[in-house]
């Protein structure tokens, strides 16, 4: 049975709810959202009398505590003296943390799935109230910039560019093990540090500019540590535009880097919550305080070990490893075990031959031995003393030891090689724990990054799914409304005559109801309407290809004509060239033999007045030489006009005929 609200006149009702999944507000501090479940699990009802009885009777009894053993006059007086006034109730707020929710929501039955996806959802929607890139894109390509572009599309393109070609400089030095420096905004570089087992490591660090800090009031969320930072390279725009970019130019980088910083600083001020993607993490920003979020998987941890090995001074351990590994303090370096009183009546020979194995087991740096007798390691097994001698044959190969030595000293030799044996076991033991932690570490983070990436992939096919089974959901509901409409419709239209006795036979037969001709005409009839559909479709099938076919003769025919005319108007160029060229031709001849006809006529002057000349002085006749038979010579009869009958033709050279 459901328990509903209801209001009660001079009654005080309480309702007391559970917990449930939901809320109106998403917490600041992460976790899920919590709320109050749909039906009460429990009803308390009092008239309001009994509430304020009970109330008064609690101030009372709080008076006579705080008043004591006072005047019983003035006690008696405060009853008739005091005036029942309304006190402002305080209003109790309590902050519950995210894992006391997560606790709550599971006591509730709340099963781990749900309650991850609630987390899931609140840090969406708290990531969509944020201040993120695609914002600044936007703000900066809508303002008033120095970067000077035509549209708003194409100054947001080239300011994506611009950022994209930044992002990849400060992951190409970033890759190498350097740093950049922005001077005008931050440092962005590498940290060494030391882990929990004294490793040295290398952490990235962002350093905020003190200039960018000053001018727009800005926190660093943790100071900078003093050194131990990696080289850090100062921006170049020109790089950045020539290796980085196709399309930019120096001044765009320029302008539109210190656009997009500018903008950046004026909201990290104003307080705004910003959450900037970089290539090597996230740049967060609240209440003025800004901090970047390093992304793990864009740090190279190829970097680590070498820098590590850089930065280790020490040499290569020995067989017996380090002191600090077996915990030995200084004072107990002594050798206990082999301690003898005779050791200091040793000959000059004997001492120099403890000194040559010494020398052998020690590296560089003298190190002690551990002797501790509590460690079951260190105790020697009988069997192991008396089958065991290859180190002190290996020695005399070497040529380290004299091959004639006394019992005593290749027993004590023995053992000190043991020992040496056993402390270069535990080193190699503890080496390969460390290397199989650090693996089990690369593993867990590598397994918990597969975990998250699944989670999210489950997520998105969750929502997936329940996508489509509300669409399919909706879709039967649809189908079940559509049934249940066309169902009715049927019911109404389909009730027969019979089954009333209003209608009458005559009337029944009038209608029609089951007729078959009446059947048979409405089949008819369907068919002829689909007969009609399918012959109305056909008509409209032709009559496009039939539109079709007319439109292309029509283009065809257009293309003729304008081709005949294009070869008409060739044609008649042609006849123009032609005749323009047989005039000039023409032209030319005409002029040719105008000249030569000039020329002929000079010519037959001259002779002319040369024959009238000689002839006119009769003393020279006689001693002219005989004129020769040639053409040359030969003289032509002249006409009536005194003009020669020469026949000056095309190609005659009129000097053969000129003396």
């Amino acid at each position: 049975m459901t328990v509903k609200k209801r209001v009660r006149w001079s009654t005080v009702t309480v309702y007391e709810f559970g917990v449930g999944i939901g809320g109106s507000a998403i917490p600041k501090r992460g976790g899920p959202s919590i709320g109050l479940a749909r039906t009460p699990k429990c009803v308390w009802s009092s008239s309001l009398d009994d509430v304020c009885a009970a109330t008064d009777d609690d101030e009372g009894e709080h008076e006579r505590v705080s008043v004591g053993d006072g005047d019983a006059s003035a006690r008696d007086r405060k009853p008739a003296q005091r005036k029942p006034q309304r006190l402002p109730r305080r209003r109790k707020v309590r902050w519950l943390k995210p894992l006391e929710r997560v606790t709550m929501l599971t006591d509730a039955g709340c099963s781990e799935r749900r309650i991850y996806r609630m987390m899931m959802e609140c840090s969406e929607i708290a990531i969509m109230s944020l201040y993120t890139l695609k914002h600044l894109l936007h703000d900066c390509s809508a303002r008033m910039t120095r970067t000077k572009c035509a549209a708003a599309d194409k100054k947001r393109e080239t300011l994506e560019d611009i950022w994209r070609a930044f992002n990849d400089w400060i992951s190409s030095r970033f890759d190498v093990g350097k740093g950049v420096h922005i001077a005008t905004f931050a440092s962005i570089s590498w940290e060494t540090c030391t882990n929990s087992r004294n490793q040295p490591k290398l952490r990235p660090v962002f350093v905020l500019s003190d200039t960018f800090a000053r001018t727009y009031g800005l926190q660093h969320r943790k100071p900078p540590s003093p050194g131990g930072l990696g080289a850090l390279e100062e921006i170049n725009f020109t790089k950045i535009a020539i290796k980085f970019s196709r399309t930019l130019t120096k001044d765009l980088v320029f302008s539109g880097v210190r656009d997009l910083l500018q903008r950046l600083g004026e909201l990290a001020g104003a307080g705004a919550q910003l959450s900037i993607a970089f290539s090597v993490g996230r740049l967060v920003a609240k209440n003025r305080v800004v901090s970047m979020v390093f992304d793990p998987v864009q740090i190279p941890r190829a970097l680590e070990a070498d820098v590590a090995r850089s930065l280790l001074g020490s040499p290569l351990p020995s067989q017996l490893g380090d002191v600090a590994d077996f915990d030995i303090p200084p004072e107990s370096v002594v050798d206990f075990a082999n301690f003898r009183p005779e050791d200091h009546h040793r000959s000059d020979k004997e001492r120099a031959q403890v000194e040559t194995l010494g020398a052998f087991a020690t590296s560089e740096v003298v190190e002690a031995l551990p002797t501790s007798r509590s460690n079951p390691e260190n105790v020697i097994p009988a069997q192991v003393l008396d089958a065991a001698l290859s180190l002190h044959d290996e020695l005399e190969m070497l040529d380290l030891m004299p091959p004639h030595s006394s019992p005593s000293s290749r027993l004590r030799s023995h053992r000190e090689g043991i020992v040496m044996e056993s402390a270069f076991k535990r080193h190699v033991s503890s080496l390969a724990e460390d290397v199989e932690l650090e693996a089990k570490y690369a593993f867990d983070s590598q397994l918990q990054q597969r975990r998250d990436v699944e989670a999210i992939a489950h997520e998105a096919r969750t929502r997936r799914q329940s996508a489509e089974d509300m669409q399919r959901h909706l879709r039967v509901q649809m189908d079940h409304q559509r049934s249940a409409r066309y169902n009715e419709k049927h019911e109404q239209k389909g009730i027969e005559p019979s089954a009333s006795s209003f209608y009458c036979d005559s009337e029944q037969t009038r209608l029609g109801y089951e007729d078959a001709g009446y059947l048979q005409r409405t089949k008819q009839e369907l068919k002829e309407q689909l007969l009609g559909q399918i012959s109305g479709k056909e008509q409209a099938r032709a009559s496009d290809r039939r539109r079709s076919l007319q439109d292309d003769s029509v283009f065809l025919r257009r293309l003729r004509d304008e081709m005949d005319s294009i070869e008409h108007k060739q044609s008649h160029e042609r006849a123009e060239l032609r005749k323009t060229l047989t005039e000039s031709w023409r032209r030319d001849a005409t002029i040719k033999k105008l000249v030569e006809a000039k020329k002929k006529h000079r010519a037959a002057e001259q002779v002319r007045r040369a024959d009238l000349a000689a002839a006119q002085s009769p003393g020279r006749a006689g001693c002219l030489l005989p004129e020769s038979l040639t053409p040359r010579s030969r003289r032509q009869p002249t006409t009536e006009g005194g003009r020669s009958d020469h026949d000056f033709s095309v190609g005659f050279d009129i000097r053969s005929v000129c003396e």
